[in-house]
């Protein structure tokens, strides 16, 4: 056999040896995403839930994880398992997650990221009560606006915050709608060179109901990291209600944040 057919025939069989490695890694179009019992994704582009996302991950996955204001260190995690009732949901073990009641987002992606870490403000909160009094005078409600959370974070890297205003006077641990309380959700970013607010959830409560299905809304902010590595942050919204709870996740795009995946576990 001449040296050069040996060559060709050695390269040949790297080329295969190489080609096998990539299969039997993690796909690269697919973008898992886990907090609690909320499992979905990106695939090939598209936000889709969990039955199509499950299948795509490995044996001792690598996660990034996130807090609310940081990056914690990559974690291992187990193969995730459709548990059933009360309720249906998936689960994914996380053997070196440690202890610890914080709740952690993580996304089976080197691509996932904080460039830029959102903040809670304490002070200075005057214009963003008056905002939440507008609204609720506009809506028939009465109370006195209290804020739960005002963040501020550049989710787009332009240089400009966003700010995002969590308001409510609601118990939502409990199935009774007490009347003159509301939940809201703004969010406000400059946009043509003006500052526009949106509300991203709002619900006011004029009479008193009890009964599960009644049971008011309340909201949080829990994550803004950039999931799919593009510099522009995604915001994860966390809901609850009274046995039940979920998570969205929207996008920024031309200062607008578009939910694009939502999901749920409860009664």
């Amino acid at each position: 056999m001449s040296k050069n057919l040996k060559r060709s025939f050695i390269l040949l069989f790297m080329l295969l040896i190489i080609g096998t490695g990539n299969a039997a890694g993690p796909d690269e179009s697919v973008i898992p995403v886990y907090a609690e019992f909320l499992l979905g994704g990106r695939l090939n582009g598209e936000w889709v839930e969990a039955e199509k996302i499950a299948d795509k991950l490995i044996a001792s996955q690598t996660w990034k994880a996130f807090a609310f204001d940081r990056q914690l260190p990559d974690q291992q995690g187990g193969m995730p398992r459709r548990e059933e009732g009360p309720g249906e949901y998936w689960d994914i073990t996380f053997p070196d997650a440690g202890e610890g009641g914080e709740v952690i987002l993580r996304v089976a992606s080197d691509k996932a990221a904080m460039p830029r870490k959102p903040r809670l403000q304490s002070g200075g909160l005057e214009t963003y009560e008056k905002i939440v009094a507008g609204y609720l005078k506009k809506n028939g409600i009465t109370s006195a606006p209290k804020l739960r959370q005002v963040i501020r974070v550049d989710l787009d890297g332009d240089g400009s915050e966003e700010v995002f205003i969590v308001a409510d006077n609601v118990d939502a641990t409990v199935p009774v709608t007490v009347a003159n309380t509301y939940s809201l959700v703004l969010f406000r970013c400059l946009k043509n060179g003006k500052v526009e607010t949106t509300a991203l959830r709002e619900n006011y409560n004029h009479e008193g109901i009890e009964g599960m299905a009644d049971s008011p809304n309340a909201y949080k902010v829990s994550f803004v990291v950039d999931l799919d590595g593009n510099g522009t942050m995604e915001v994860v919204i966390y809901g609850r209600y009274y046995e039940g709870f979920w998570y969205e996740i929207h996008e920024f795009s031309g200062g607008v944040l578009k939910k694009v995946f939502s999901e749920g576990l409860g009664a």
